[in-house]
């Protein structure tokens, strides 16, 4: 299920505590020792314990018989909990997420404008602004009211000075532009971040991976032709063994804004795709978020 950035989004998922057996109601045992009266007919009901009508019961014997029938009882409520916890585990939320680029604005220290749209049982959207300044790299996130419909917000974007942005063009997984001699391309397959990200973070724990590795657990794109760095990265997607989406160049500036799409799924079917900010200056330095 959907763990969202740092406490800005909310969190979008339920919890439930499964108790032990013997915290199972007492409506819950009665129908319980009616399925174990049911497995014996020929048994009826004497003092809380299923005897046969007719043969006198020793008191060892009745208390074995209470015995059998107690660990029967635990066993039935095992069984029931362990399959009402797998069902819950095995619930999914489908939040998927979509990016959209807005504009971007400014030149020595631009703002990048990006909308995120999550559906399923999520069905939020927000709009993020990047801020890239000399020492750091801020990110707002904007919550609007209802879900998508953000055409409103993109006509008057036009009226917006920003800085041109220029979309690159997918040839055969190479992303590039039509006259120039650079290009990207999705990352070679990284086994040892893959291993340990299999290993370690599966299974519930995907989210906690970029808080826990950081830059160390990112594998940055292949950028054929122009020295980059990466600037920032948006913490809700996992940039191992990923794809490319699109990408935006901003020449005035020098940045280039690459959206991924992850091919794996955290819990609940939710997606970790995300994006990506390099700066092609060799003089750039890794900035911290805010």
């Amino acid at each position: 299920m959907r763990r969202l950035a740092r406490g800005i989004r909310g969190v979008c998922r339920a919890s439930v505590n499964v108790g032990e057996p013997s915290l199972v109601s007492s409506e819950d045992r009665i129908k319980f020792v009616v399925v174990l009266g049911s497995l014996s007919p020929k048994l009826k009901e004497s003092s809380g314990v299923w005897v046969p009508p007719d043969e006198q019961l020793s008191s060892d014997r009745n208390r074995r018989t209470k015995m059998l029938r107690k660990s029967a009882l635990h066993i039935l409520c095992n069984a029931f909990l362990i399959a009402w916890s797998t069902q819950l585990s095995e619930a999914t939320t489908n939040c998927n997420q979509s990016f959209t680029f807005l504009l971007a604005t400014g030149d020595h220290n631009p703002g990048f404008w990006i909308i995120e749209d999550v559906g399923g049982e999520c069905s939020y959207s927000h709009l993020i602004q990047i801020s890239v300044e000399d020492t750091a790299v801020t990110c707002v996130l904007l919550s609007r009211i209802g879900y998508e419909n953000w055409k409103w917000l993109q006509e008057n974007a036009k009226h917006v000075v920003s800085q041109p942005a220029t979309e690159l063009v997918n040839q055969n997984s190479v992303w590039g532009i039509p006259g120039q001699s650079w290009h990207i391309k999705s990352p070679p397959r990284d086994s040892t971040l893959l291993d340990l990200f299999q290993k370690e973070y599966n299974a519930g724990r995907e989210r906690s991976w970029n808080w826990r590795c950081g830059t160390k657990g990112i594998s940055v794109p292949s950028v054929e032709g122009k020295a980059i760095t990466l600037v920032y990265y948006y913490p809700e997607g996992l940039y191992i063994d990923y794809t490319i989406s699109s990408v935006y160049y901003f020449p005035y500036s020098g940045y280039i804004l690459i959206f991924t799409n992850q091919p794996r799924m955290a819990s609940g079917l939710d997606t970790m795709h995300g994006f990506l900010l390099l700066k092609t200056a060799e003089e750039s330095s890794l900035k911290e978020e805010r």
